[in-house]
C-alpha cells in the first residue's frame, strides 16, 4: 500500500483559485474539493490516475487530517495523516484479510495496537517502528497464548504461556 503518493501538479486553470473546484488531470487524475490561492486545502477527494483514492483533509497539497486511502489491490487506511504520511491513530485493513488498529508514527505501526489474522490469530500490546516490540498477548487460533515481553517480534524476557486447556 502506497500511503505517499505522489500529488499530480497543479494545472493552470487552478493557480490562485480558492473554493470548491473539480480539477482533471492529463494522466486520469481528479482531485474535487476545496482550494486555497490554488492549493489542495481542506476537504476533498483526489483519485490518482493509478486508481487509489484518497477522501479527507488536506493541508498545503498533502494528506493532512482524518482521510481514508484506498489503493488499487483493496488495502485500505482510515485514520490521521500528517504532511502525507499515517501519524496517530488509525486503522489498516489489508487485502488479505489481516487487520491493524493503533498508534502509527511516521508511515509505520508504532505505540499500542491490536493486529489480527483471517485464521484467528491476534496480537494485542506494543509496537515499535513496524514491529511487534514491548508488552503485549499473542493468541493462537486454537486459544493457546503467550502474555510478556517481545523483542522485535520474538517472545523475550518475563511472560506466561498457556497451552491446551
Amino acid at each position: 500500500m502506497r500511503l505517499r503518493p505522489d500529488a499530480p501538479a497543479l494545472d493552470a486553470s487552478s493557480a490562485g483559485a480558492s473554493g470548491r473546484k473539480r480539477i482533471f488531470y492529463p494522466g486520469g487524475g481528479v482531485f474535487e474539493g476545496d482550494l486555497s490561492d490554488g492549493y489542495w486545502h481542506g476537504a476533498g477527494k483526489l483519485r490518482f490516475d493509478s486508481g487509489e483514492i484518497y477522501v479527507g483533509s488536506f493541508r498545503n497539497e498533502r494528506m493532512h487530517g482524518k482521510g481514508k486511502f484506498v489503493d488499487t489491490q483493496g488495502n485500505a487506511f482510515e485514520g490521521r495523516f500528517v504532511d502525507g504520511i499515517p501519524h496517530g491513530e488509525g486503522q489498516h485493513i489489508f487485502e488479505n484479510g489481516e487487520l491493524y488498529h493503533g498508534g502509527y508514527e511516521r508511515g509505520v505501526f508504532h505505540g499500542t495496537g491490536s493486529y489480527s489474522w483471517p485464521d484467528g490469530r491476534r496480537y494485542m500490546g506494543d509496537f515499535r517502528q513496524g514491529k511487534i516490540h514491548g508488552r503485549g498477548r499473542f493468541t493462537y487460533k486454537n486459544g493457546d497464548y503467550y502474555d510478556g515481553g517481545w523483542d522485535q517480534e520474538e517472545m523475550h524476557g518475563q511472560g506466561i504461556k498457556r497451552e491446551g486447556e
